[in-house]
């Protein structure tokens, strides 16, 4: 490309001399550095990978290459340490972002997964705020746990899908109503008892509408159980929003 000379090396020593002249427009001289380079991109990219990559085909070195050209654009002398610790950081950062993302969508369930065919028959809309991150093993038996104490309520588990408020803010409140039964005993033993929520006494202490109150009533509910369970992977997505409970 370009009539670039491949044996052409690039000394260590003029890196920030050669950087300083690709942001003056060399584009030559970039395409240099960079296939210069490749070998260091995957020493990066199979450190941060924890596992020897040797290709240039695989994905973690595109991500390693779009780095490095990212390293090449944002690098300043003058703030940044020598250019291979800094470009080894922004590898190192975009790797693990991808490696994150990739976890993350290997263990992405839908929620109609733990539905029965009976229940999968019945067109069930699925939203996309009710997704479950956790690993299937552990989670089959939390969910049929769940959908039992739903029950004793007559809330579905699927009824969940369509009334999980689709804001972060409304859910955090919705959650800290939930805390605020599941904290006083008398409360969350006539929410047991009488199988709805004490609204007189939410209204009270909390500055909430009763419209607003009965909109998430099945929310609210499933988060009191959550709270009050020992089901842990169960709470993680339910109750994430704050940390926790």
């Amino acid at each position: 490309m370009f009539g670039i000379k491949r044996n052409k090396k690039i000394q260590t020593g003029s890196l920030e001399e050669t950087i300083k002249e690709i942001k003056l427009g060399n584009s030559q001289l970039k395409e240099l550095l960079i296939e210069n380079y490749k070998p260091f991109i995957l020493k990066c990219v199979s450190k941060t990978s924890k596992k020897f990559i040797d290709t240039y085909n695989s994905e973690e070195y595109s991500i390693g290459l779009i780095a490095f050209n990212e390293a090449i654009e944002c690098y300043e002398a003058n703030k940044n340490a020598h250019f291979l610790t800094f470009a080894e950081m922004v590898i190192d950062r975009r790797v693990k972002n991808y490696l994150k993302k990739e976890q993350k969508h290997k263990n992405v369930i839908p929620i109609t997964n733990y539905l029965s065919n009976e229940d999968q028959g019945m067109n069930i809309i699925e939203n996309d705020s009710m997704i479950i991150h956790f690993d299937q093993v552990e989670t089959r038996s939390e969910i049929e746990q769940f959908k039992k104490d739903l029950g004793k309520f007559d809330i579905r588990f699927e009824d969940l899908i369509n009334v999980s408020p689709k804001h972060k803010d409304a859910r955090i409140s919705c959650i800290k109503i939930a805390k605020f039964i599941t904290s006083d005993i008398s409360l969350f033993s006539r929410l047991v008892e009488k199988k709805n929520l004490p609204v007189k006494d939410i209204l009270s202490n909390i500055d909430v509408s009763e419209r607003t109150l009965e909109r998430n009533r099945k929310y609210i509910i499933a988060a009191c159980l959550v709270i009050k369970s020992d089901l842990e992977i169960v709470k993680g997505f339910l109750l994430d929003l704050e940390g926790g409970v």
